[in-house]
């Protein structure tokens, strides 16, 4: 169907969201079964919501959304968007385009894929994301963000609480340590970020410079020169 029919058809009467059934969880009713409700499927509610956030959230939403990293944990796929695109406004098509490009289901949490979308409006190039090295005493690690000379870490405070990791604080901190000093006898330069440098974009930009994560305007220039 076209984005036409599906307006006229919107416009008719003939053509509505369909509705879904999911059963709401740690609720049940007094015999013991499971309270259900009715609600819009998850890729329609992506696109009436997401392109009326802001960039960051919404990204934060979508990346969850494409890696089933939410409550129900069913990954939404491409067929699925496609088909919920029929009733997106045309004033909203535009927003919603770059978002569905710029969404990654890569980004491991709501930090790394804010993350990501600083990086982004700070000009530097996109990193790989979850990049598999093999490195010394180690082995096989997957790191966040890779770029040819450089890594960064994205720091969740939580993987330090024993409740999280299953480990304590001081083997967590250790293991870290082990990795970044195993990249560092590769010759990669690593940069280890956490919330609060999400606070402050200048900062942030800063480390990446110094640590030589490329940027597209530096490259722009040297290409031209």
């Amino acid at each position: 169907m076209t984005r036409v029919e599906a307006e006229a058809r919107i416009k008719s009467g003939r053509l509505g969201v369909p509705a879904t059934e999911v059963e709401v969880p740690g609720v049940s009713l007094q015999d013991g079964g499971p309270v259900k409700v009715k609600v819009e499927p998850l890729p329609y509610a992506l696109v009436d919501t997401l392109p009326g956030m802001p960039r960051q959230e919404a990204v934060m939403v979508f990346d969850a959304a494409l890696a089933g990293r939410y409550g129900y944990g069913k990954a939404v796929r491409d067929p699925d968007l496609d088909g919920a695109e029929n009733v997106l406004p045309i004033r909203d098509t535009a927003r919603w385009r770059e978002l569905r490009a710029f969404a990654d289901a890569g980004s491991e949490s709501p930090g790394e894929s804010r993350c990501r979308v600083i990086i982004d409006e700070l000009g530097f190039q996109a990193p790989q994301l979850q990049k598999e090295l093999s490195v010394p005493r180690i082995g096989r690690i997957r790191v966040d963000f890779w770029w040819e000379d450089v890594v960064c870490e994205f720091d969740e405070m939580i993987k330090y609480t024993h409740g999280f990791s299953g480990q304590a604080a001081e083997q967590v901190v250790q293991w870290e340590k082990l990795r970044e000093d195993a990249l560092r006898l590769l010759d990669y330069r690593v940069v280890r970020l956490t919330w609060s440098d999400l606070e402050d974009p200048e900062e942030l930009g800063r480390k990446l410079l110094l640590a030589g994560v490329p940027h597209r305007a530096l490259r722009q220039f040297t290409t031209a020169a």
